[in-house]
């Protein structure tokens, strides 16, 4: 109920919901994560952008009835946790920095226009997020995962949103 009366509100440009849900070390959101999160876009939110599994999970682009686009991602991967054991993989040691374009309108409805990233590794002793290198177990996991074209090199464009697809 929340989410609907907040795009209504003055001075709130958009609602972006941030759900802590999902099946820890899953790579694939459940289906009551998808529902979930299309409730939370049919309720008003702009974009969703998931946490919990401590692993990545995909991103979608969501066209609304409107023809408006909206966006979830069901799991931004781990950016600091305990889960570093080899038998835990780089599946828990991958995140992403993500970058969602956001544009206002004319009418003052703000839609998205896209979504960029930048893969990040985590580490332990010491705990440290850093950018993955290229050719690096993380930097290969999130390039397959969400496209070569989506990603930004980490010393790449400072404005990320600026010509996303």
């Amino acid at each position: 109920d929340i989410v609907k009366t907040l795009p209504a509100k003055e001075r709130v440009d958009a609602v972006i919901v941030t759900p802590h849900w999902g099946n820890e070390y899953q790579n694939s959101p459940a289906a009551a994560e998808k529902a979930l999160g299309r409730e939370f876009l049919n309720a008003g939110a702009t974009a969703v952008l998931g946490g919990h599994p401590h692993v990545l999970q995909p991103w979608e682009k969501v066209t609304m009835p409107d023809g408006e686009e909206r966006f979830i991602i069901y799991s931004l991967g781990n950016f600091v946790s305990g889960q570093v054991s080899a038998k835990m993989g780089t599946a828990t040691r991958t995140s992403l920095m993500l970058f969602l374009g956001l544009t206002k309108t004319t009418s003052g409805k703000v839609i998205v226009n896209g979504a960029k990233y930048i893969p990040l590794s985590m580490a332990a002793k010491p705990w440290r997020i850093s950018f993955a290198s290229e050719g690096s177990d993380s930097f290969n996991w999130v390039n397959t995962m969400f496209g070569a074209e989506n990603r930004i090199a980490a010393d790449g464009d400072p404005n990320p949103a600026a010509g996303c697809p």
